[in-house]
Formats: C-alpha cells, structure tokens, sequence
C-alpha cells in the first residue's frame, strides 16, 4: 500500500469517534494559545523596549504555560469524553432513534453512527494529546489525562445508564465517583476505582441495549395547563374530581422503586459524608446537613396534603372528640418519624456506641429512607385516604403528561 493509500484508510479508521472538524479545530486553537501565549509577551517587551535580554527564554516560556497547559489538558479530556457519550448514544438523539426503530436493529449490532464504549481509536486521541504536550512542554500528563478521559466519560454514561434504566449499574457508578473524591490522593486507588466504574457502566449500557427503545422520560414532567373556553367553564364545576383522574406511571413511594428507597438515600448521605470533611481532614457535622431530614419531612408533607385536607378542622375535632383520624393522621406518621429520626437519632446512635460523625451520617440515612418508603404510597393515599380534595386555583392547575 502507498502512503496515501495508508493516510486515507488511518482517516477513515478514526473518523468513527472523532468529533466534527470545527470542534477539532477549537480544540487545537486552545491548545496553541494556552502553549505560546508567554511568545506574545516577548514581542511586547521587545516592541516597547527593543532589548532582546528583557525577554523570556524558552524554558521560562515553558515554565509560564505549564499550568495553563495542565488545566486545559484535562478539560480537554473530560470534555472530549462527555462529546463520546452524548454525542453518540440514541437516547439523546430522537432522529436517531427513531431511524433505529424503523431497522431490524437488535443489541448484537454495532450501533449505526459509532460505539458509545471507548476503543482504540480514543487511545489515539489521548496519546496525540499527551504527546504534543512532552514536546512542548517535557511532560505527557499520560496517567492524568487518562483518568480525565474516563471521568468524563463515567460523569455522561451517569444520566444515560438512569435514562435507560439500568439502576444497579447507575448506583454503582455514583458510589464509585463519590469514592473518587476520598481517595483523590491516592493515584493508585484512583484508578483502580475509575477501571471499576468503567467496567460496571460499559456492563450496564450493553445490557440495557436489549430494553431499546427505552422511555424518552423516567419520570412524569409536570407542566403548567391552563385552561380556556368550554374546558375552563366545565372545570369550574368538576375540577377537584379531576385529581381522580387515573394517571399513567408509578406513584408508589413517590415514583420510586424498592431499592432506590434505600439506595438513594445512602447515595445523599455519603455525598455528605463528604461535605463534612474539611481542609485538615477532620470531620465535622454541621446544621445544614442535619438539617437534610427536617426539609425532606415538609417536603413529603406538603406532596401528600395539598389539596387533600381533612375533613373536620381541628376545633371540630376537639368538640367531637375525635382527636385521632386514623385513615387521614396516618399522613402525618412519617413526617413525625423523620424528625424524631433527624433530632434523636444520633444521640441514640451514639449512647450504643458509635461515634458523632457515624450517628449523624446513619441517623440522615434513616430519615432519609423514612421519607421516601414510609407507608402510606401517595397512589394510596391520594385513592383511599380519608380527606376532602380541594380545587386550589382555577386559573391554572398541574396534569401529568
């Protein structure tokens, strides 16, 4: 084969991943002027003062763009692995999802415009990275620029391997970054819990290729609709009975499922675990983070009463006698949980033994899981419980689509 021959098929061979030719542009446009912006200022000492010895040398040009050069290489490399998830994953691109619909595609099939996983062809990409950096500067930044690359690529596949319902895989994930942030000193541990995390969400988008096509939203999206005309004069009259409408999807424990009532909320509380760490390394609890159980309590109470008051005011109550409404008051038992959880647990927690900072962590965990699990589901209360529903304002009003 000719050289041009060669060229040609190395072009095509990287053509599969490389991103469009103006952003491959941008990209070497960065990389010149974070190399040489130090040559600017020599010509201005040399216009102004015309004496070459005021200049920097060339390895004081080096010197000035190092760490400009350091940042932008990982910038590069996270942006670069963001482009490699985005850009090429169907779930962000209707068009081409729907175009995979139309084919006899199956997950045994390449997908048509490229892999999401990395292969070869990205090594090629780093390493023409690293090596304009050893001749420029005299370091390759290899091992970082790597870790960046995958970072990246980890932070992207995050979102997709949730939009396309691989939970186990996208818990994995989490766990692993956050895990990341502890162990950032620690170059060895840092890439052995990155090639961990990669091979748990590699294994998640191929297995979640067999669900194709996957539900363009997880959740239900809530929207502003008003009404008008003949729709806003029949809503005057029956509008607190459309909340009975039946809705589409799952609103059991909030619109989440079994494990993620536990998982989730042991995601938030190691990402506090984190955030109670300062610079010396000591840990340290703080009102905010205690403070986590408190608003989800309120924000779970107001989810399940408004527009579902109780029937009989609390002065009808008390001339009743009917203090307690079991099939209404059960509404108000997790709330009433996670606080005494959020206040009382550490002081629990650590008259059995354990330390300030474990009590505070396992006492949010539990307030946590309380909120998003505890009987009853909203479906259930919303159906079967015992309250008067309300019509709010007329003027505009919150559907499900």
């Amino acid at each position: 084969m000719t050289a041009r021959a060669v060229a040609a098929s190395f072009r095509r061979w990287m053509r599969v991943v490389l991103p469009p030719p103006a952003l491959l542009a941008i990209a070497c446009t960065m990389w010149l002027l974070f190399s040489v912006w130090p040559l600017g200022l020599n010509a201005l000492f040399f216009f102004w003062s015309g004496d070459s010895h005021r200049c920097f040398s060339l390895e004081q040009v080096r010197e000035l763009a190092r760490p400009g050069m350091r940042i932008l290489s990982y910038v590069l490399m996270v942006l670069y692995g963001l482009y490699r998830v985005f850009w090429f994953h169907p779930t962000y691109w209707q068009a081409y999802r729907e175009w995979m619909l139309a084919t006899p595609w199956t997950r045994r099939d390449p997908l048509p415009l490229g892999p999401v996983h990395l292969v070869p062809q990205d090594a090629v990409v780093w390493l023409s990275l690293g090596a304009a950096n050893y001749v420029w500067l005299g370091n390759s930044l290899w091992f970082e620029t790597a870790l960046a690359l995958v970072i990246g690529w980890l932070v992207a596949a995050l979102p997709t391997l949730i939009d396309c319902e691989a939970y186990a895989s996208a818990y994995g994930v989490a766990f692993l970054l956050i895990a990341l942030l502890f162990q950032h000193k620690l170059p060895t541990n840092v890439a052995l819990l990155v090639a961990i995390a990669y091979a748990i969400a590699w294994w998640g988008l191929h297995m979640s290729m067999a669900r194709f096509p996957w539900p363009v939203h997880r959740y239900p999206k809530l929207r502003l609709v008003r009404n008008s005309g003949r729709e806003a004069g029949a809503a005057e009259g029956i509008w607190p009975w459309n909340r009975l409408v039946p809705v589409d999807g799952d609103l059991d424990s909030l619109g989440l499922a079994r494990p993620e009532v536990v998982l989730l909320p042991l995601l938030v509380t190691a990402f506090l675990s984190l955030t109670a760490l300062d610079v010396s390394g000591e840990t340290e609890i703080r009102v905010p983070q205690l403070g986590i159980g408190l608003i989800a309590a309120v924000v779970r109470l107001f989810f399940y009463i408004h527009a579902y008051l109780p029937t009989i005011s609390v002065a009808g109550r008390i001339r009743t006698g009917r203090l307690w409404m079991p099939r209404h008051d059960v509404v108000y038992l997790a709330p009433v949980a996670t606080v005494l959880t959020t206040l009382f647990g550490p002081w629990v927690l650590r008259e059995l033994g354990c330390g300030h900072f474990a009590a505070c962590l396992i006492a949010n965990w539990l307030s946590l899981t309380i909120v998003l699990g505890f009987p009853p589901s909203l479906r259930a209360w919303q159906f079967t419980g015992q309250h008067r529903i309300v019509a709010g304002s007329r003027a505009a009003q919150f559907a499900e689509v």
